[in-house]
């Protein structure tokens, strides 16, 4: 009987650990960011004045470069507040969209940017 015990117990810690590497495995699978994250990181790199590393949030479109590029420091520093203050008006499964209030001086615009999760996981954005 205490053989039997002994066996189970040891059973018992065997499928704990597999139950708890497969949790942490799978936990660390998921996808990194998150529609939030990608326009915080977003705003820190316009606010820095890193175009390279903003491209790398936006589809592979020349369009995109060239919106991108062609922003001055001014209105680099204008969109990485609109993109902190940013208002999700609708989610779905794997889209995000958001209104943004760019305000230059005593001037505002309101658009949006659409952000699409692709099958990796990870969060683009698809227009602005």
């Amino acid at each position: 009987m205490y053989l039997l015990k002994q066996k189970f117990v040891c059973a018992a810690a065997l499928v704990f650990l597999i139950l708890a590497f497969n949790t942490a495995f799978a936990a660390d699978s998921v996808a990194s960011n998150t529609p939030e994250s990608i326009l915080h990181q977003l705003a820190d790199e316009l606010e820095a004045g890193d175009t390279s590393a903003a491209l790398k949030h936006f589809s592979a479109n020349s369009n995109n470069r060239h919106k991108l590029e062609s922003l001055t420091p001014e209105m680099k520093i204008a969109m990485s507040k609109a993109f902190r203050s940013a208002t999700l008006l609708r989610s779905e499964v794997t889209t995000r969209i958001y209104s943004l209030q760019i305000i230059k001086g005593e001037k505002s615009v309101t658009t949006e940017i659409g952000l699409v999760q692709i099958p990796s996981g990870e969060w683009y954005v698809m227009y602005w």
